[in-house]
């Protein structure tokens, strides 16, 4: 639904490095939001693989989006 809003401000977000790795990757086609996840995570597990570090992450696909987004919230009459 905002993918094509969220993908460029993504893109900005990241350092130069990884995304000329990312734009190598994905070779001038305009890229969607679950292509840019799985090419994000890709690249993480590559870093951690090559510092030595295996927490790999799972695919992206694996997760529905919505599951992945964890609140807290208290209810007005908590108080600590």
């Amino acid at each position: 639904m905002y993918g094509s809003l969220l993908v460029p401000v993504v893109i900005d977000k990241l350092p130069a490095d990884i995304r000329k790795n990312l734009s190598r990757v994905n070779e001038n086609k305009d890229w969607t939001l679950q292509d840019l996840r799985r090419a994000i995570n890709k690249k993480i597990n590559n870093l951690e693989i090559g510092s030595g570090r295996f927490n790999t992450i799972p695919e992206a696909e694996a997760h529905n989006p919505t599951a992945l987004l964890h609140t807290s919230t208290r209810g007005k009459g908590f108080k600590r």
